[in-house]
């Protein structure tokens, strides 16, 4: 009869616990934690911290502590007060270290988010933190609240991205992102449902931990999706997300229309048929560059092939590209460029596009072009190939009547070349 005695003790003694850990977590203040934590990110990001709402505690298989109405503070030049708000935040935490009032957080989720992100007029980034490595290495600093994420999810965020220099601004909404880690390695499986500027995006795959990211270890990236209709894949690695340094990135696009991406670059793209376009991204926030670039654009008549690199991608410049194209009707080149090109009946082009977003200059061009009985062979260049001005042509032209040159050429641009004809 000593076995029941036994068993009676241990179920008694297994019921005291679950009793004392729930009047324990039910009886704690966890509202006292929030001024350590807002010192804690301060101190971390040199921005306030504001915990308006209450910090709750939901009981269940794993507790789960609820805070409402988070807002971090904006740096002094910027257009709003807040950068970061937060409608709520749910975070399930270990129950042994709570205890100990110590708090690890395993699964994170947020809901009704607004981002601020801004830029000055002197390159200035609103979510730089000088204040992050001073104290780091600070005396006393205390050891940062462990999260080891299982599952991280997002609704609901609203980013809006300031140019101030510019005066451009681009509209970001996360409709879902869920991020579960995967059983049998040190990954988290990635789904994201998003819009920018009213063109759906959406991105799956693999990444680093969320331990990675803020430990600001190197973060690996394996991804595919969709951007307004464009199919994307992105493979690699980051060495520093938060501070977007050591980006090693191997990037492929492909679609229909390219145009429908001119709103993401800021730049007029041309309309294709059909478009693919790899390359190699490299550098950091300050330096990202494009190498190896590989490409073929396809029109109702004309086609389009690319190689190079661009040194700046973010301020577009910095561009070397080789051209080379090839199709049936000139004009149809000129959306490209958004000139009135001559209607042709074949031509061929090639080239070094160089230069920037603002002033990009065709180098070493050679081409030709025929209409009816008319053809012309040229060589030479356009210094400003964006708006078709300063150009620097040799042509050669053969045929039956020396009018006619006119309607291939156009009298607009007449002047501006280096003309020699041969009438045939």
């Amino acid at each position: 009869m000593r076995w029941k005695w036994i068993v009676t003790i241990g179920v008694l003694v297994i019921v005291c616990l679950v009793a004392t850990v729930y009047v324990v977590l039910n009886t704690y203040d966890y509202n006292k934690l929030k001024p350590l934590v807002a010192r804690m990110v301060e101190e971390a990001t040199g921005r306030k911290l504001s915990l308006e709402g209450k910090v709750n505690l939901e009981i269940g298989l794993m507790p789960t502590l609820v805070v409402t109405n988070i807002a971090l503070a904006n740096v002094s030049w910027g257009s709003q007060p807040q950068m970061i708000e937060i409608e709520k935040l749910q975070a399930q935490v270990r129950l042994l270290p709570l205890l100990h009032k110590d708090v690890e957080v395993n699964q994170i989720g947020l809901s009704g988010v607004k981002v601020l992100l801004e830029t000055d007029a002197n390159g200035q980034d609103n979510w730089d933190f000088p204040a992050e490595s001073s104290a780091a290495g600070s005396p006393g600093a205390r050891k940062p609240v462990e999260i080891d994420v299982e599952r991280l999810t997002i609704e609901n965020l609203h980013l809006t991205f300031n140019r101030q220099k510019t005066g451009s601004q681009t509209q970001f909404t996360l409709e879902s992102l869920a991020m579960n880690r995967q059983e049998t390695e040190d990954a988290l499986a990635l789904n994201l449902q998003a819009d920018i500027d009213g063109q759906a995006v959406t991105l799956s795959g693999k990444t680093g931990g969320v331990r990675r990211l803020l430990e600001h270890k190197r973060f690996p990236l394996q991804l595919s999706g969709s951007l307004a209709n464009a199919a994307i894949e992105m493979n690699g690695a980051i060495d520093d997300v938060l501070n977007l340094q050591g980006i090693e990135l191997e990037a492929r696009l492909s679609g229909k229309n390219m145009a429908t991406l001119a709103p993401f670059i800021d730049i007029r793209l041309p309309k294709t048929k059909a478009f693919e376009v790899n390359g190699a991204l490299k550098g950091s926030k300050e330096s990202l560059k494009l190498e190896n670039v590989k490409g073929n654009l396809s029109g109702s008549s004309f086609d389009l092939a690319i190689s190079g690199s661009i040194s700046d991608v973010i301020a577009i410049s910095g561009v070397d590209l080789k051209l080379i194209s090839s199709g049936k009707d000139l004009a149809e080149i000129g959306q490209i460029i958004g000139e009135k090109l001559p209607v042709t009946d074949d031509f061929t082009v090639q080239g070094r596009l160089t230069g920037s977003a603002k002033v990009l200059s065709l180098r070493a061009a050679k081409g030709t072009a025929r209409h009816g009985d008319l053809s012309l062979v040229c060589d030479g260049g356009i210094k400003d190939f964006l708006n078709f001005s300063e150009i620097d042509l040799t042509v050669k032209g053969s045929g039956k009547d020396l009018s006619d040159i006119g309607s291939i050429i156009g009298e607009k641009y007449l002047l501006q070349m280096n003309l020699r004809f041969k009438a045939g």
